[in-house]
């Protein structure tokens, strides 16, 4: 995959599947293979497949999200996926993009069409805080004024962490 020959990459994981069908690393590997050919139907069979049998497989959650929000645009499947990844990997450095997205697609679904530019300048000026409790609170007036949004509540529950709540 990394040296650019995905087809020759999708037959090799192939034979190794046939000899192994339980090698998890190699159905995701065949799945970002699937997915970078754009052949997004066999990608999603692997992802699934692969959830099926390890329903902890983050990565094949965050890329599904990705599939059905950029390439077949269905908003309720990716929120969905982008939810499990959150639910699994709440400290994955592509988590808080993840609920970007999510926020993003809500309004797709019929959620309420509030600027995200607006909720994204709130949020970066409360981000950085140095008062944990200073930061919930203004975290907490921005979930209540953006109900709508996974990305304040995200949020607060990362700054509880750190406060050594979560």
């Amino acid at each position: 995959i990394d040296t650019g020959n995905r087809r020759q990459a999708v037959d090799e994981l192939s034979m190794l599947l046939q000899m192994e069908p339980k090698n998890h690393e190699a159905r995701f590997l065949r799945g970002v293979a699937y997915q970078e050919l754009e052949e997004h139907h066999l990608a999603i069979q692997d992802y699934e497949k692969l959830l099926q049998e390890d329903p902890s497989h983050a990565k094949s959650c965050y890329n599904l999200g990705m599939i059905y929000a950029f390439k077949l645009g269905d908003p309720e499947k990716a929120i969905e996926n982008f939810d499990r990844f959150l639910s699994l990997e709440p400290g994955h450095p592509k988590a808080f993009s993840a609920a970007k997205i999510m926020s993003s697609l809500d309004g797709q679904r019929g959620g309420t069409p509030v600027s995200e530019a607006s909720l994204m300048e709130e949020i970066g000026e409360v981000r950085n805080l140095p008062d944990l409790a200073e930061r919930r609170r203004r975290l907490e007036e921005i979930a209540g004024r953006y109900p709508w949004s996974p990305v304040p509540l995200y949020l607060l529950g990362k700054n509880s962490e750190y406060e050594g709540n979560g």
